[in-house]
C-alpha cells in the first residue's frame, strides 16, 4: 500500500516523534545527545523551522515544531538522515536507524500548546529517567531546563514559548511549572501519540467508527484539535481567503478610538489592568482583531499584553 500524504502547510504546529528501528537505540552516550541537538538547532535554523520543546528518550525523540517554508517533510529528512549517517559512521553499523516514517501530529495551536510542551518535557520524568520533577529541572536532554533560564539555545524562542503560560517571565515560569505539575496526573498518550480516542483524528486517512450512542464520529490518528479546527484540515479550507493577510495596520487606530470612546489611555488598556471597563474593551478588541483584521489569537494577546489562553477566554464569553 502506498504511503499517505502529511499536512505539511508550512507554518503549521507539529508534535513530532522518531523512534528507533525495532525499538532500538538511536543515542548510546551524551556525545550522540549532543550531537543530535546541534544538528536539530543547524538544520531548524537552515530551513527557518521553529523549535520550542524537545526531549530525548533512549530508543526516540519528541519534537514540538513549527514547519519553516519548505515544510515538515524537508525539516525531518535533513535531520535524521544526518543524524543517522552520523551514528552509523560512529558505532560502525550499517542500515536503517530509525523505524518506518516519523510520526507526527497537526496541533491546534491556541487550544494544545502549553499542554504539548509539559506533555514531552515529562517524558523522562514518567519513564523514570530521572527520579523528580526537581531534577528534571537540570536534565540536559529536554528544554524544559530551557524555559527555566537554565539553559540557553540560540534557535529557540524562550519568550514565545512562556507566553502561553503568562505575561511577564516570572509569572510564566511559574504557571509552567504549575502546569507540568498537574498534567503529571493526566495520560495524554492517545491523543498526543496514538490513535486519538479523546480529539485526534487524521486528515490523511478518514476512518468512520461507530460511536456509543450508535451514531457515525470521524476518529483518525494524525490531527490534534477541536472538532471545528480538524473539520477545516479535512475540508483542505484554509482559515483565511489566499493572499489576506491580517491588518496589523489598523490595531493601532482601532485601540486609540477604542480609549478616545472610554476615556482612557492605551497604556491603561494595554498593561493588564482589571478596573472597569478595560476588561470590557479588550475583549472587544480580541473580537474585533480575530474577527475582523485576521489576526492569530496569538497575535492578537501579543498586541493586548495578556495570554492566549485570555483571548479565548475573551472569545468564548
Amino acid at each position: 500500500m502506498s504511503r499517505l500524504p502529511r499536512n505539511d502547510t508550512p507554518g503549521s504546529l507539529h508534535h513530532v516523534m522518531a523512534r528507533g528501528i525495532e525499538k532500538g537505540l538511536i543515542m548510546h552516550d551524551d556525545y550522540d545527545r549532543a550531537r543530535l541537538l546541534e544538528m536539530i538547532g543547524q538544520v531548524a535554523e537552515s530551513t527557518k523551522t521553529a523549535v520550542y520543546a524537545f526531549a530525548f528518550m533512549p530508543n526516540h525523540l519528541h519534537l514540538l515544531v513549527r514547519s519553516g517554508e519548505s515544510g515538515l517533510a524537508h525539516f525531518m529528512r535533513r535531520l535524521l538522515t544526518g543524524y543517522a549517517l552520523y551514528f552509523n559512521r560512529r558505532h560502525k553499523r550499517v542500515g536503517y536507524l530509525f523505524q518506518n516514517r516519523y510520526k507526527s501530529k497537526l496541533c491546534q495551536e491556541e487550544v494544545y500548546f502549553a499542554q504539548l510542551v509539559a506533555y514531552i518535557h515529562l517524558n523522562p520524568y514518567k519513564a523514570g529517567m530521572v527520579s523528580s520533577l526537581h531534577v528534571l529541572n537540570r536534565y540536559r536532554w529536554t528544554s524544559h531546563p530551557f524555559l527555566l533560564g537554565l539553559a540557553d539555545f540560540k534557535w529557540m524562542d524562550r519568550e514565545y514559548v512562556l507566553s502561553f503560560f503568562g505575561n511577564d517571565i516570572e509569572s510564566a515560569r511559574a504557571n509552567y511549572l504549575k502546569v507540568l505539575t498537574s498534567e503529571n496526573d493526566i495520560d495524554h498518550y492517545e491523543a498526543f501519540e496514538g490513535s486519538g480516542k479523546e480529539r485526534a483524528c487524521d486528515a490523511d486517512k478518514k476512518q468512520m467508527k461507530t460511536g456509543a450512542e450508535g451514531g457515525k464520529q470521524e476518529c483518525n490518528s494524525g490531527i490534534l484539535g477541536t472538532s471545528d479546527f480538524v473539520d477545516k484540515v479535512m475540508s483542505g479550507k484554509p482559515e483565511k481567503p489566499p493572499g489576506t493577510a491580517p491588518r496589523f495596520d489598523l490595531v493601532q487606530d482601532e485601540i486609540h478610538r477604542q480609549c478616545l470612546k472610554h476615556d482612557c489611555c492605551p497604556g491603561q488598556l494595554l498593561s493588564g489592568g482589571k478596573a472597569r471597563p478595560l476588561p470590557q474593551i479588550r475583549k472587544a478588541l480580541a473580537k474585533t482583531f480575530t474577527g475582523e483584521f485576521g489576526l492569530s489569537i496569538s497575535a492578537a494577546a501579543k498586541v493586548l499584553g495578556v495570554t492566549i489562553q485570555g483571548v479565548m477566554r475573551m472569545l468564548r464569553e
